[in-house]
């Protein structure tokens, strides 16, 4: 997976690999007396056991699973916000919410 993810970003083509590319960024940002290559190296092996990587995975599915649900509490929370103010509010589809959970329009007429 890692070498997947640094070959489609240009480390590997570019770089080589991670640390040339870290210390050729620190050095590009002028940060290059902050990082030595060691400290570089460490944390190269401390997130690259997997377990970063997975938990990026994790993050990302539970965003997925989550976002069409905040998405219709931050819908229904607009709603009765304007209903509350007198307003009357439509909510419509715009497109297939499959595509993403941002698919409706909300369009408020003032009594």
């Amino acid at each position: 997976k890692h070498s997947t993810i640094r070959e489609s970003s240009g480390i590997n083509a570019e770089y080589g690999d991670f640390i040339s590319y870290s210390m050729a960024a620190l050095k590009k940002l002028k940060l290059c007396g902050s990082a030595s290559e060691y400290i570089v190296q460490s944390y190269s092996e401390r997130f690259n056991d997997g377990s970063f990587e997975r938990k990026i995975y994790l993050f990302h599915q539970l965003r997925t699973l989550l976002s069409r649900i905040v998405e219709c509490l931050i819908l229904v929370d607009r709603v009765l916000f304007l209903h509350d103010n007198g307003v009357k509010p439509d909510i419509f589809g715009l497109f297939d919410p499959v595509v993403s959970p941002r698919c409706y329009v909300l369009v408020a007429e003032k009594s």
